[in-house]
């Protein structure tokens, strides 16, 4: 579920299929209509101040809940850390890990620097245990699938998708969670 105070944007993603909603994420109301209660986790991806109330929010709604958020600045790392989300990733050092992966001809995968989460890609291949599976499925701590791009299409986080043979997983994890994640599925 998107939440976002972007009256075009939610036109545009909801005519992709992708359920979405008008409001403000740093809100009670807004969360709570997004069915925040019962969500598994949640990822916050707009500048570092409105990303820690959106965790605090969130976190306040549903202490279970996992949570992902950009940072634009490596000094809002703790701010973000004590707001509650659980894995922090700056879009920036991604984009630039996979720059360097592409230049040096590496297939997919961005490489962990630090701490702080990356942006991974995941081959899903014929046979292994990823296929059949729902991205949603994968998630876990220091885990949060963002979707899946197939056949040259990306495809924003959606139950319905199942992974099939050629499927590149993109997700956002830790160093150690992605290790886990590839003992568990490859």
């Amino acid at each position: 579920m998107v939440v976002d105070t972007d009256e075009r944007k939610i036109r545009d993603i909801i005519a992709k299929e992708v359920p979405a909603i008008s409001g403000d994420p740093t809100r009670e109301n807004a969360l709570t209509k997004a069915n925040i209660k019962r969500a598994r986790a949640l990822l916050a991806t707009s500048d570092d101040t409105t990303n820690a109330f959106i965790s605090l929010t969130a976190r306040h709604i549903n202490p279970k809940i996992r949570i992902a958020a950009s940072i634009s600045e490596k000094s809002s790392e703790k701010i973000l850390r004590n707001s509650g989300a659980g894995i922090i990733a700056m879009p920036k050092r991604i984009s630039g890990e996979m720059l360097a992966s592409k230049a040096m001809g590496e297939e997919a995968g961005a490489r962990g620097i630090d701490d702080l989460a990356s942006l991974y890609q995941i081959p899903v291949k014929k046979g292994s245990k990823l296929e059949g599976k729902s991205p949603v499925e994968i998630a876990g701590d220091g885990i949060l699938p963002v979707g899946v791009r197939r056949k040259g299409e990306f495809m924003p986080l959606n139950v319905r998708i199942i992974l099939t043979d050629g499927d590149v997983l993109n997700l956002i994890a830790t160093k150690e969670s992605i290790k886990a994640l590839k003992e568990g599925y490859m």
